[in-house]
């Protein structure tokens, strides 16, 4: 990922990964989409001057957003899908994959329903709480984790490498094209 040269990162937040990015990627240009202004001024002031030029900003719902064909050699979503349907997410896999190189990267960082006995049901419990939230700040629809990974095997995508955290309530991966097993 140190060697990717035009990223898209979609509904990062506040910045605070953008900022850790930057420093750790020191030529890539970034298009940064967000629906939320606040977060876009957030993730702004996080920054130092020589390194807002690299970040191309853009405040627009990315279901209504189109981009350039094989513009990308890595996507960054983090805690982004889970305000989505499984219909809505698998429209904007579809979206984002048109846009990226054949060799194109795609790291997620998501909830997911922990699978140890005994954790099922804590994570179970937690994400419905945290849907509840959502819901009452957000006036989102939806209640319920998507079906991801079954959204980008169907994509063509493949997790090449997984990491669970929390006894298995988060999960980061990095998706490359190709069949999944």
């Amino acid at each position: 990922m140190s060697s990717a040269k035009h990223v898209l990162m979609i509904g990062e937040g506040d910045g605070r990964f953008l900022q850790a990015f930057l420093k750790y990627n020191s030529s890539a240009s970034i298009d940064w989409i967000d629906n939320s202004s606040e977060m876009m001024k957030l993730a702004k002031r996080r920054l130092d001057p020589q390194q807002s030029g690299r970040v191309l900003f853009h405040h627009t719902d990315i279901r209504s957003w189109t981009a350039s064909p094989q513009a990308y050699d890595l996507v960054v979503t983090h805690f982004f899908f889970d305000c989505f349907s499984n219909q809505d997410v698998h429209r904007l896999i579809s979206n984002i994959k048109s846009s990226l190189t054949h060799d194109a990267l795609w790291v997620i960082s998501e909830f997911q329903y922990p699978k140890r006995r005994g954790w099922h049901w804590i994570g179970s419990t937690l994400i419905a709480g945290m849907y509840m939230c959502f819901q009452w700040m957000t006036q989102i629809e939806v209640s319920r984790l998507p079906h991801l990974s079954q959204a980008m095997c169907l994509q063509g995508f493949y997790c090449a490498k997984r990491r669970e955290f929390l006894r298995g309530l988060l999960t980061a991966e990095v998706w490359a094209s190709g069949a999944c097993e």
